[in-house]
Order: structure tokens, then sequence, then C-alpha cells
């Protein structure tokens, strides 16, 4: 579900650096995604887009691709107004899968 991959490219190894990045993900996507699903919602576009977007770097970091792909298809229907019906399928999708890597990720915080 994760990759660290890049991260610890991005932390040149530095597990306290590592652990500090993988917090912070697991202390603040949650909220993020629950503003996806306010702006969701309140069919406030022009939110989601900025909000869909703003998670992409997150996401990347945890090497999370399925979850990216899924946010890149949010922020770009929002942002044109298109599969507008589709929207609610995918931030379920989305939340389904950053539950999963939550819990692995969690586990690798304590491999760390």
């Amino acid at each position: 579900m994760t990759d660290l991959s890049f991260l610890k490219v991005y932390a040149s190894n530095n597990t306290s650096l590592m652990k500090n990045f993988i917090q912070s993900f697991l202390d603040k996507t949650p909220a993020a995604v629950k503003k996806l699903e306010d702006h969701l919602h309140e069919k406030d576009y022009h939110a989601l887009s900025r909000s869909a977007h703003s998670l992409k770097p997150q996401l990347s970091y945890m090497g999370i691709k399925s979850a990216n792909n899924l946010v890149v298809t949010i922020e770009e229907s929002a942002k044109n107004e298109t599969n507008i019906d589709h929207l609610s399928d995918l931030t379920r999708d989305l939340k389904q899968i950053l539950e999963k890597a939550y819990s692995e990720l969690r586990e690798k915080l304590k491999e760390l």
C-alpha cells in the first residue's frame, strides 16, 4: 500500500526525520480528507479541487500511488466540474485506501 523509498531519499535515511514525516501525515491527513468530504457535500467544487491538489505531495512522500491517482482524478473532475456524480465514490475509495495505508504506516513507525 505504501512505499517509503522516496521518503528515505528525501530524508537522507534519517529515521527520526522519517518518523516525523510519517507522524505528521497520520495526524493531518484525516482532517484533510474530512475537508474534501465537506467541500463535496457543500458542492464547492473549486475548494474541493484545491483541497485535493494539496494532498498530492503528502501522498507522494508516503508512496501511496493508488490514493494519489484518485486525488488527481478528484482534483481534475472538481476543477472542470465533470463526472461530478462519481466524486462521492472516488472520495469513499480514497478513504478506504488511506485507512489501510494508515495501519501500514503505524506499523512502519514501530519498525523505524
